[in-house]
């Protein structure tokens, strides 16, 4: 189901196993009993919400992602936070292409 992810439980990541190997964050085996799906923290509530949020000029696009995020574009590929490599996405996860739309220490380089 769009907008669920799914954890085993106690598990900081998401990921649950899948048939015949490998893991999955949007679903599990019917055999796993201690994996659930919740809903994903890192997804906007509503298409309204990412609506009212803007990239700023230096993104790759002028809209943020449904997760709302900004990518950095392919001539500069790589986010720095405050001078750090890495920035900050919405769900609170550290990325190096993408950052949050509300991030004001975010630069693609």
């Amino acid at each position: 189901v769009a907008g669920l992810v799914c954890f085993r439980t106690g598990a900081e990541l998401p990921g649950c196993g899948v048939a015949p190997s490998g893991e999955s964050s949007v679903q599990f085996r019917a055999s796993c009993l201690d994996c659930v799906c919740q809903p994903d923290p890192g997804m906007a509530s509503s298409d309204a919400d990412v609506a009212n949020v803007a990239c700023p000029a230096f993104a790759r696009d002028a809209s943020p992602d449904r997760y709302g995020d900004c990518e950095c574009p392919t001539e500069a590929p790589e986010c720095y936070e405050d001078g750090r490599r890495g920035c900050t996405k919405t769900d609170g996860n550290r990325e190096l292409h993408y950052f949050a739309a509300s991030c004001r220490g975010c630069s693609c380089r």
